[in-house]
């Protein structure tokens, strides 16, 4: 029999060191180590497909999260746009009234 020191195989980005020695090469025959082969490389396939779709379902989450974010953020710039407004009449409203003053008290200090 054909002895087999190792085989590595590559699945997605994880490496599965599977050891075959002579003596299991001798106890299976190469068919039993293929069919052994095959139902690691599904193992495994299969629990990549359950990694990704745990992915997905934090992608999904970060995803809502990220609309709310955004849904919160747009509610705060309408807030101080607002605000600002405010402000700006306020500025314009204390502006006049101090010409308004300033106005008036030149008015009265010529009339004296």
């Amino acid at each position: 029999m054909v002895g087999v020191c190792g085989i590595i195989m590559v699945v997605g980005r994880t490496w599965v060191y599977l050891k075959l020695t002579q003596k299991l090469s001798c106890l299976w025959g190469p068919s039993q180590v293929e069919e052994a082969l095959l139902a690691l490389q599904r193992e495994m396939t299969a629990r990549f497909e359950v990694v990704d779709k745990r992915f997905e379902a934090v992608d999904k989450r970060f995803e809502a999260m990220q609309r709310e974010m955004d849904k919160g953020f747009e509610a705060m710039h309408v807030r101080f746009e607002s605000l600002e407004k405010r402000l700006s009449f306020l500025q314009w409203f204390m502006a006049g009234g101090f010409t308004f003053l300033s106005i008036l008290i030149t008015i009265i200090n010529m009339l004296k």
